[in-house]
């Protein structure tokens, strides 16, 4: 008898505890948020301004684990998502809407308490850069958006 890797039904969110350890990232923490009915996956580290990192497709906040620690030497709050559908965040059914997502990730940061600092920096590749534009555009005094090299970025995003 063979077995195959377990579906993405079998892999819940719940085998990781809100503040666990992260393997391999010292400093790192697993976060889960509920915002609007949909339970987020962020893993956090660092302190200082915030930088939140947003994924594109088929990723999870794994793609930024190698800057994740440089960032927070330079005195930064790390926050790497899931975004909804995707690594330990839920999967609901509808939401995906990039201005939808874009809001998860403002109730996120809320609830992180870190809208409290003058300003986050939002690092988006892929979908996460569309996901970052749409947060810049529904909350401009709030971030400054930088958008992967190998994207075109849909705004100048230079901070005055």
């Amino acid at each position: 008898m063979t077995t195959s890797p377990a579906s993405p039904e079998t892999i819940t969110p719940a085998a990781l505890e809100d503040g666990s350890a992260v393997a391999g990232l010292d400093g790192f923490a697993h976060r889960f948020v509920d915002v609007g009915g949909t339970r987020l996956h962020a893993v956090v580290g660092g302190s200082g301004p915030a930088v939140v990192l947003v994924h594109g497709w088929p990723f999870t906040w794994a793609l930024w684990r190698r800057v994740m620690p440089g960032l927070a030497a330079t005195g930064r709050t790390v926050v790497a998502v899931d975004l909804r559908g995707t690594g330990d965040s839920a999967k609901p059914e509808t939401g995906y809407a990039k201005a939808d997502v874009a809001d998860d990730l403002h109730q996120m940061v809320a609830h992180l308490g870190l809208e409290q600092t003058d300003h986050i920096d939002l690092v988006g590749t892929d979908i996460g850069a569309m996901v970052a534009y749409a947060y810049a555009v529904s909350y401009p005094d709030q971030c400054v958006i930088w958008c992967s090299p190998s994207r075109s970025c849909p705004v100048s995003a230079s901070r005055s």
